[in-house]
């Protein structure tokens, strides 16, 4: 069971003002914000929001990673992304008081800051500009989509692994060994996010390591060469990897990987 984190009201605060949404928000707004708001730990696999369930909260990763997911009727999942700090979840069934479309599982230990719909919605009353934020937060949300189905439909499988590959990594700082990417992820796991075989993935991230611009360790990738997975999506989206530098550009002292 997930359990509370005391007397986190400092480190909630500061989570807050790291993610791209709340980061211009005022003190004021934060402060009705964190009314009724908690910090919460969970173990590995610990479902945090249930398909289908009701999600009075909007979610914001505070630690660790959340896998997004969706049962299938064969009894494996669809993955649609790994959370990590700063990004949000479950925003759309607190703004359309509907039930969850995925469930939100950790992926190891981590943390979720809870902001209450009430607590959001009195802070939009007491500024309503601030709706402005809540709508770029889901174009920037929705163009990520856009190009995801875009990527499925239309690109190689080397592609779209680059792609994927890349977007974990961003926020990460390259150095002289390479980047790891900051989410412990499995090959079963990615071809549950494209919708591929296993054998497939298998096959390409090989070439990849082969290539010298992967290394993989135990449920871990390395990308030893930045440049040839941008290349190898430049090739067939030219400019595509620009537009994603606007999409995932964040003001100083944000959270790169936020929402």
């Amino acid at each position: 069971m997930s359990t509370p984190v005391r007397n986190a009201g400092d480190r909630i605060r500061a989570i807050l003002k790291q993610t791209h949404l709340f980061s211009g928000w005022p003190s004021r707004l934060i402060d009705t914000l964190m009314e009724g708001t908690e910090l919460r730990r969970y173990s590995d696999k610990e479902v945090a929001i249930g398909y289908r369930a009701p999600s009075p909260y909007f979610v914001v990763v505070a630690n660790g990673n959340f896998v997004v997911q969706r049962p299938r009727a064969d009894g494996d999942v669809m993955i649609i992304d790994y959370l990590m700090p700063g990004q949000a979840t479950s925003y759309l069934a607190v703004l359309d008081d509907m039930p969850a479309a995925f469930e939100t599982v950790a992926s190891g230990e981590g943390e979720l800051v809870l902001i209450p719909r009430a607590a959001l919605a009195a802070s939009l009353a007491l500024d309503p500009a601030r709706y402005r934020d809540i709508v770029l937060m889901l174009c920037r949300r929705l163009r990520i989509e856009y190009e995801n189905v875009f990527m499925r439909t239309t690109n190689s499988v080397r592609c779209q692994i680059a792609n994927l590959i890349l977007y974990w990594a961003r926020g990460q700082i390259e150095a002289p060994g390479g980047v790891r990417i900051p989410v412990g992820i499995s090959q079963e796991n990615m071809a549950a996010v494209l919708g591929k075989s296993r054998p497939t993935i298998n096959k390409e991230i090989g070439a990849l390591i082969g290539e010298g611009i992967l290394a993989r360790s135990y449920r871990q990738i390395q990308i030893l060469n930045v440049r040839a997975l941008i290349d190898i999506i430049e090739r067939e989206n030219p400019g595509s990897r620009k537009a994603n530098e606007s999409i995932f550009g964040k003001p100083n002292g944000i959270l790169r990987t936020s929402d």
